[in-house]
């Protein structure tokens, strides 16, 4: 069987209206990583349309998204792998990049 090179999609998952601006930066930036706190779930779907979710377990330090070939080695999947989605928490993002703003401007205003 030849081999296919996954593709990687990175998608956002949020319940507040007002995300699509969070989700637009994201894409704008093309992080090489997601950190866990930002990170909600991981789908591989491999060629024959199979679906897996990959555990949370596996997931602790975050994703590296640049070398993935480690967290397919560890499922120990014999098919080749079509599509890897990653689905970033946008809800936990926009905190965070609030927060991180809000510290980095209130340090620029306060000299």
């Amino acid at each position: 069987m030849a081999k296919v090179t996954p593709q990687v999609v990175i998608l956002g998952k949020g319940k507040q209206s007002e995300l699509k601006a969070t989700h637009n930066l994201i894409k704008s930036i093309q992080p090489s990583s997601v950190p866990p706190e930002l990170l909600d779930s991981v789908f591989l779907t491999l060629a024959d349309e199979t679906k897996y979710q990959v555990s949370s377990d596996m997931l602790e330090n975050g994703v590296d998204y640049e070398n993935l070939d480690r967290y397919i080695e560890r499922l120990g999947l014999n098919a080749d792998i079509k599509l890897i989605e990653i689905i970033i928490d946008l809800d936990a993002t926009k905190a965070v990049l609030k927060d991180a703003s809000g510290s980095y401007l209130d340090n620029l205003f306060n000299e």
